[in-house]
């Protein structure tokens, strides 16, 4: 402890000193202000394929779930129990607990069973979005071996006042609402994010496992959930900034049974989480800092009825971090900070509470040309566990601009991930002799881009490979069950993407292809020969998904249709769940009134009609209608 201490003093009054003597520094060539500012994602991740949600599509989907817009629009397979249950990213062909979910830069992931519902987050608390694939561990920690899934909340400044209301009404009564208030002058930008969602989700299904495959209404599938998001920011000075966020949620969703089972088990949950986070940041022309706090408490209730059943789960975690990007010359950039997450976990199934604190320091070293065309990262991370020293971890990565309109890039990188609470301490089912996940990833990829007077294109082909040791996974022992180190798994394959965008006068067009192969194989499970060289579960070897829209003037028609190939639901690769292809269509006006701006759209969702699962026995609905009216209010318009 007195170690990590001084750690810290040093570290933060060498920064203190570099950012303060930043102006006596004349002679020093400059880095555009931008690259300074920068966030470790945008500056550090050279070689990895970032993608970014656009601004039209989060606009889109601000009535929606960050779920919902990413199995629509990106490369992200999503793993959904249906509106009232879980909903996790999957990349790469990994598990939900390798895919890293971050905040304003915090990791979300839960330490007690390594995931984030993506159904508890509301599009319309988000400004702006980045899928990363690929590990990126030494950037950003443990839980980020697949990729990772980046949304932010930022300060706009400059905005004046300025409301957004949003209402969609659905079928099987699923009602969605929210408010959107923003106040900014030149110094300060505030605001307020309020929703709402309910919904009985009695939607009809065809029960496969009855004879006649005969038509069931869901049923126990209901949820209610509201949340409010507080941001402030703040400009001491020109190169001075501080902001903050608070976000409370309360979420309480019934759990359905799965069609197999006769009657219902009256299953729920009920969940209440609050975020909170603060960040001062100092920007110059050789170097910045930032300082940044995050508070996170979940709380869940979970109750079965039928056997008189309450589990109470409580997490606390806490993360503190000092971080500095400091310029040497003209060409080269370094990262230094630390990190401190503490992680406190509780539920009735452990023997009293669980901690962890988790100490890192990380680094990163970047060179490039002055025309950005040639650029190379080198990035490490040490990470001591209750004070307990982990491997190192890294990453090398590099890109080149063949052409202007053509550029290669290439990454290769150790990464890991730590058991989480409940695989060690779950009642007499935790394993604490658990060792970390860790395996070595490499990509390689081209990215073309072209623009011209009325239209653009741009494409990206990509392959990946990764290797994992230590795969946890839950094997019987006797006659229980209980997760273990055993498996070796390859993960491979090929990313496609192209979009394309026309537009003259008051006509647009747009189109958008995204295609994965996704080989993911077991290479070493200790259990049984029967499983080797098998596709792992609930991974599909293929995904697409792609998006047309046609704009004319007030009137825009959005068609996607997304898909994926079985997915085995065995270790032996002799049960699937079939491959599905889903269409929706959207239909939207709008208007102008005054300082009002009105958009009324008219939404189909699943037009074919298609009887499918996502995960085994939970089925989805049908065809499903929705209509939404959003309303803008700014007076300087």
């Amino acid at each position: 402890m007195f170690f990590k201490k001084k750690i810290f003093i040093l570290f933060f009054s060498v920064s203190a000193l570099i950012v303060s003597a930043q102006d006596s520094f004349t002679d020093t060539l400059s880095i555009d202000e931008v690259i300074i500012s920068a966030n470790r994602l945008n500056t550090f991740s050279t070689g990895l394929k970032v993608t970014k949600t656009s601004e039209k599509a989060i606009h889109n989907y601000n009535h929606s779930t960050l779920g919902d817009l990413l199995s629509q629009q990106s490369q992200v397979f999503i793993k959904s129990y249906g509106n009232s249950g879980v909903s996790s990213a999957s990349t790469r062909g990994s598990g939900t607990n390798h895919t890293a979910v971050l905040w304003n830069g915090f990791n979300l992931q839960d330490a007690m069973n390594g995931g984030v519902n993506l159904n508890d987050i509301p599009v319309n608390f988000i400004d702006e979005i980045f899928v990363q694939q690929g590990g990126s561990g030494a950037l950003f920690g443990s839980g980020a071996l697949g990729g990772a899934i980046h949304f932010n909340t930022k300060p706009n400044y400059n905005k004046d006042f300025e409301i957004d209301l949003c209402q969609q009404y659905g079928s099987y009564n699923n009602l969605f609402n929210s408010l959107n208030l923003s106040y900014s002058k030149n110094r300060i930008a505030g605001s307020t994010r309020i929703f709402q969602q309910s919904a009985k989700n009695n939607y009809s299904f065809l029960n496969t496992t009855r004879i006649n495959s005969p038509i069931e209404e869901m049923s126990n599938s209901s949820f209610n959930k509201w949340g409010i998001q507080q941001s402030l920011g703040f400009k001491i000075n020109d190169k001075q900034q501080i902001t903050g966020n608070i976000w409370y949620q309360d979420t309480y969703t019934e759990i359905p049974d799965m069609m197999i089972i006769i009657g219902s088990s009256n299953q729920s949950q009920n969940d209440n989480t609050l975020r909170t986070t603060l960040e001062w940041n100092r920007y110059g022309e050789i170097a910045s800092i930032s300082i940044r706090s995050a508070y996170f408490d979940n709380r869940n209730v979970y109750t079965n009825g039928s056997i008189n059943e309450t589990t109470n789960n409580l997490l606390k975690t806490s993360i503190n971090e000092i971080e500095q990007k400091i310029q040497l010359g003209s060409n080269h950039l370094i990262n230094i900070g630390v990190n401190n997450t503490n992680e406190n976990g509780y539920t009735n199934y452990y023997s009293g509470e669980k901690n962890r604190n988790r100490f890192s320091f990380f680094s990163s070293y970047k060179i490039f040309t002055k025309s950005n065309k040639l650029a190379a990262t080198i990035s490490i991370r040490n990470e001591l566990v209750n004070n307990q020293t982990n491997p190192i971890t890294y990453s090398l990565g590099g890109k080149a601009d063949i052409f202007n309109w053509l550029q290669l890039n290439s990454n290769f990188s150790k990464n890991y991930r730590l058991p989480t609470f409940n695989e060690l301490y779950w009642g007499n089912w935790g394993n604490p002799d658990l060792e970390p996940e860790w395996g070595y990833s490499a990509d390689l990829g081209l990215n073309a881009h072209k623009k011209f007077s009325n239209h653009s294109i741009e494409a990206n082909i990509t392959y990946y490979n990764s290797n994992v040791s230590n795969w946890i996974i839950w094997v019987p022992e006797y006659t229980i069950w209980k997760p273990k180190n055993v498996k070796e798994v390859w993960l491979r394959g090929i990313e496609n993407s192209i979009n394309y965008s026309f537009s003259l006068q008051n006509f647009a067009f747009s189109v958008n292809v995204n295609y994965n192969y996704n080989k993911a194989t077991n290479e070493g499970d200790q259990t049984t020969a029967q499983t080797l060289h098998n596709q792992i579960i609930y991974v599909p070897l293929h995904q697409l998904n792609y998006g047309i829209e046609i704009k004319y003037r007030f009137i825009s028609l959005r068609y996607n249709e997304y898909g994926v190939s079985k997915r085995y639901i065995s270790e032996n690769n002799t049960e699937f769940i079939d491959s599905y292809n889903l269409a929706n269509m959207h239909l939207t006006f709008g208007f102008k009134f005054n300082k009002l701006e009105n958009t009324l759209a008219f939404s189909i969702y699943n037009i074919k009609n298609t009887n499918y699962q996502v995960m085994a026995w939970y089925p989805m609905p049908l065809r499903n209608y929705a209509i939404s009216y959003k309303i803008n209010i700014n007076p300087t318009n």
